[in-house]
């Protein structure tokens, strides 16, 4: 597997295991032109999505101390959306090292966005198999970056109950309502839980130290859940 090796140089991450990176970069259309069971990327790419999503959560809370639920919510999804990740796999070259069908590689398969975009979730469960979670993230931080400064300014203006009500309306479907599920603690420091819901359907859950960033904690994750369906 030393062809891989100037994949890694473009990480700057060396495998100790190189079958977890191959397997990382492999097509499910490879074990269906062979018509045998062959390890693509599929698991990988359902284990690197969650790494990802904690990993940047954990570097946007502790770099934008002072971003409500709302707005932390908001640039997450911008930093990691499908466009996003293939532009990361672009920057290493991903599509180079791309192991495809000879029919997939025929319908230009290392150009493809979902292919780039899956294969670079695959790489960074990979990653997180063959190290930790600490080495991964601390290799994802300067990584993303730059991807996080260019969304920063634009999530400046996010209203998350806005948009949430834009995006039931433009779906046809009922305003959204906000239903307090729970709360606790003494009055000078409770904590509120909100649903919110349209046509009997829990859309997303939110929390927060008022009724009011509840509400808008619950819409963020919503509006999240409604983008990524």
């Amino acid at each position: 597997m030393n062809h891989l090796a100037p994949f890694e140089t473009l990480l700057g991450y060396r495998f100790r295991d190189r079958a977890l990176l191959a397997e990382a970069l492999t097509h499910p259309s490879c074990g269906h032109e062979q018509r045998r069971k062959v390890r693509d990327n599929q698991r990988l790419e359902f284990l690197g999505d969650a790494v990802l999503q904690l990993a940047l959560t954990g570097q946007l809370f502790r770099q934008f101390k002072n971003f409500d639920e709302g707005r932390l919510t908001h640039l997450r999804a911008a930093v990691v959306n499908r466009k996003a990740l293939e532009n990361l796999a672009l920057t290493f070259r991903l599509g180079d090292f791309l192991i495809l069908s000879r029919g997939e590689s025929k319908n230009s398969g290392r150009v493809k966005s979902s292919n780039l975009a899956d294969a670079m979730e695959a790489v960074i469960g990979a990653i997180f198999i063959d190290s930790d979670f600490e080495t991964v993230a601390a290799w994802l931080a300067p990584v993303l970056q730059p991807f996080v400064a260019e969304q920063q300014g634009r999530t400046a203006d996010f209203n998350p109950k806005g948009a949430l009500q834009e995006r039931l309306q433009a779906d046809g479907k009922t305003a959204p309502e906000y239903v307090l599920d729970h709360e606790e603690g003494p009055d000078h420091a409770k904590s509120y839980q909100v649903s919110v819901r349209s046509e009997d359907a829990v859309l997303g859950c939110g929390a927060g130290n008022s009724k009011k960033a509840a509400e808008i904690a619950a819409a963020a994750d919503a509006w999240e859940k409604l983008r990524r369906a």
